[in-house]
């Protein structure tokens, strides 16, 4: 639901913003990765959102969570990660974005990769993955049991490419919802789809 909720805070201020601000040239706006920005924008807003609601159960939410790898750049992060301290110290690890198969796989890979490596007082890690996809399309019953469906086979073949890897992993698809999100007059209907999907 907080997912749900951060995406169309992300996407109403999207339609309301974007139209009053002037267009970069053609040449820059092409090398622009908007999806990628919006992605950021939905993650910023999931932690915002989220922080009061880890806070009441005595847990503590980073952003951005790094990872120490020995090598030069930019250490590996995930999107988020929630220190509960209960059950002997658990740490929980989620990645968003934007769904596709290949983004699911990827995101598993990346987790399962990090799994072993735990901060002091934290040994235990679960590892999440939710992803979204919007459709220009009206929600409806139908629609919400394809997305179960769809993600549920992403899952088992995300699972199955694992299994002769250096790092495999079993994905299960443990949620799918939809929501309708904000419409202006001149647009049709429109919905995001959520897939939460477990790593281990």
């Amino acid at each position: 639901m907080l997912v749900q909720a951060s995406l169309v805070i992300a996407d109403t201020e999207r339609w309301a913003l974007e139209p009053s601000q002037k267009s970069a040239p053609k040449s820059v706006a092409d090398l622009m990765e908007r999806e990628g920005a919006y992605e950021v924008a939905v993650v910023d807003q999931f932690h915002r959102t989220a922080r009061s609601v880890f806070a009441r159960a005595q847990q503590y939410a980073v952003w951005e969570r790094a990872f120490k790898t020995g090598n030069a750049g930019r250490p590996e992060a995930s999107d988020i990660a929630i220190f509960d301290n209960s059950n002997g110290g658990t740490e929980i690890r989620l990645e968003l974005g934007e769904y596709e198969p290949k983004k699911l796989k990827a995101e598993a890979e990346k987790l399962k990769r990090l799994a072993a490596t735990v901060v002091s007082g934290y040994p235990n890690v679960e590892n999440y993955v939710a992803l979204w996809k919007i459709r220009e399309a009206r929600l409806t019953l139908g629609t919400a049991k394809q997305a179960l469906s769809r993600y549920q086979s992403a899952a088992a073949k995300a699972t199955k490419g694992a299994v002769n890897t250096t790092t495999p992993f079993t994905v299960t698809a443990i949620l799918a919802s939809a929501v309708d999100l904000f419409t202006a007059k001149d647009r049709d209907a429109s919905h995001v789809e959520v897939g939460v999907f477990e790593v281990t």
